[in-house]
């Protein structure tokens, strides 16, 4: 991960509900933070009103940065268009560099950011009651990923530290910064939330070639989170008898027997490795691991004082390095597997 990954927001291209996209949430899917099997996430203070979670999380914020009007530009990527599906109408009028930019337009809009991730997430998410199961699982899985069986990636655990709330958000999509100029054309809201068409879910007043060039435009009219900043736990796997770094946060690993090719226990896979990680270094996979969580984004312990945050990027390209290569049918699997164990186990 750069080292930019530390202050860089990952822009939506629909706005997500404050309380659907809280601060201090685990994600395994920050591109898809609210979707999909609830084991892929853990919501933070799932069980409180927003106006319990709102009091609480600005304990830990840095001074709120407000605007009134706000507009927040960016260079769009492939990806990003498709979603909002402006790629099409885009694709012949990017400027000549092939780049495309995005616009959110709203009233207002407002930034709250983590003022020291790590700390917070010591003292305020780890403690939380069944947040450490959920990450023992995840853990397990990724250990089982690297080191035991075969040699696949496996998702990170991502921590949000931040949000931009922007009020009457419209998405202005454009081959120009300045492109700004649209028409009451009609895009289905649907194809545009990945839901069933003929949803009216959003305003969306069409599009207009210009001389700046081709703008599409869409948007909510509440305040919603337009774009997230997320922050990967940095983890270390040892066994339980090392010594591990002062200050740390422990969690034990489940047992994860290699699955074979029927997705079933297989204790004898011939996929079997053992010894070398995907980095070179030796494990010996015998005995009883520990993963150490050492640190969130690019700050450690040590590091925490000394990081700025006054940086605000927002790009969706950082995110996409590291997410990409992840075998999520290979996860679903284990993942699958772990919870079998533990009803059995109850039973």
């Amino acid at each position: 991960m750069k080292e930019k990954q530390k202050h860089t927001y990952l822009p939506y291209q629909r706005g997500i509900h404050p309380n659907r996209l809280r601060i201090g949430s685990l994600y395994l899917d920050p591109f898809n933070p609210n979707l999909g099997l609830e084991t892929k996430r853990f919501e933070y203070q799932e069980n409180t009103t927003e106006d319990e979670y709102w009091s609480q999380i600005k304990q830990w914020t840095e001074e709120e940065q407000s605007d009134t009007p706000y507009s927040l530009t960016f260079e769009a990527s492939k990806s990003w268009l498709i979603g909002a599906a402006a790629f099409s109408a885009l694709h012949a009028d990017a400027d000549r560099e092939g780049n495309a930019y995005a616009t959110i337009e709203g009233s207002s809009g407002r930034r709250l950011q983590i003022a020291k991730p790590l700390k917070f997430f010591k003292d305020e998410v780890f403690t939380q009651l069944g947040v450490e199961d959920w990450i023992r699982e995840q853990l397990s899985i990724k250990f089982t990923a690297r080191w035991k069986n075969g040699s696949w990636k496996a998702p990170d655990i991502w921590l949000v530290t931040g949000i931009q709330l922007i009020t009457g958000g419209t998405v202005l999509v454009g081959s120009s910064k300045n492109s700004s100029q649209s028409v009451g054309a009609k895009i289905d809201a649907g194809i545009m939330q990945g839901m069933p068409t003929g949803q009216d879910l959003v305003s969306v007043q069409g599009s207009h070639k210009t001389a700046a060039g081709t703008t599409t435009q869409y948007g909510h009219q509440d305040e919603r989170v337009w774009a997230a900043q997320f922050m990967q736990l940095i983890v270390e796997f040892r066994k339980s008898n090392e010594k591990g770094a002062p200050d740390s946060m422990i969690v034990s690993l489940k047992e994860i027997e290699d699955l074979g090719e029927d997705k079933v226990r297989d204790d004898e896979s011939p996929n079997r490795q053992s010894g070398e990680a995907q980095d070179g270094s030796d494990i010996n996979n015998t005995g009883e691991h520990v993963a150490e969580i050492v640190g969130v984004g690019s700050e450690t312990a040590s590091e925490e004082e000394k990081a700025k945050s006054t940086d605000f990027e927002v790009s969706d390209r950082s995110y996409e390095e590291a997410m990409e290569g992840i075998d999520w049918v290979k996860y679903d699997e284990h993942s699958k597997y772990l919870n079998m164990y533990a009803e059995s186990e109850k039973a």
